[in-house]
């Protein structure tokens, strides 16, 4: 077995003495106690030991033992298994005091909009019109939209008094003459083949 003046508490002699623990451990060979006592202090701080009913207890710092308000720890949870639910689920905040509440929003605008001057129905040979709307900002440039007893258009500029500039893309089949008042303008997309 070779030199046993070294021999330690474990059976292996000098620094492959995985037990040894005297004023020899150096940077180059530490004992296995040191070891393990030099990762508790700067992994968890200084931890509690204390006997309660015959039953040893540790006491982790910073409240470890039982997790984060909010996030408690599971009973039985270990702490790497802990660690690892707050990193994937996410650590959820606290629920603070109910703040004031804010101001009334605006009221909404209607989708559609109303024709409010007639104009005769265009062609598609003579594809270009104008008709004025109720103004409505649903209604845009680059927008396509239906006109009640009219057909598809390509919207190319509104102005803010709801003066629209389109372009027929599909008549519908039996369109008027002469769009009335009150008939209703949508937006849609692109017609149908």
């Amino acid at each position: 077995m070779g030199d046993t003046t070294n021999l330690g508490q474990c059976g292996d002699i000098g620094c492959n003495n995985p037990c040894q623990s005297d004023s020899t451990n150096t940077a180059q060979c530490e004992s296995l106690p040191s070891q393990i006592q030099n990762f508790t202090d700067q992994f968890f701080g200084t931890v509690v030991k204390t006997e309660i009913n015959g039953e040893v207890q540790w006491s982790l710092p910073c409240g470890l033992d039982v997790g984060l308000q909010g996030n408690p720890r599971g009973v039985d949870e270990g702490l790497a298994c802990y660690f690892l639910r707050l990193f994937s689920d996410g650590i959820g905040g606290l629920v603070g005091p109910k703040g004031c509440p804010g101001d009334a929003g605006k009221n909404g605008n209607n989708a559609y909009s109303i024709i409010t001057q007639a104009f005769t129905q265009p062609s598609l040979t003579s594809p270009l019109v104008q008709f004025v709307i109720l103004p409505n900002p649903a209604i845009l440039a680059g927008l396509y939209v239906f006109v009640q007893n009219s057909g598809y258009y390509l919207v190319t500029s509104v102005d803010v008094t709801g003066v629209v500039f389109a372009t027929l893309v599909s008549p519908k089949a039996g369109a008027y003459p002469t769009i009335p008042i009150g008939s209703l303008v949508v937006p849609t997309g692109p017609p149908g083949a």
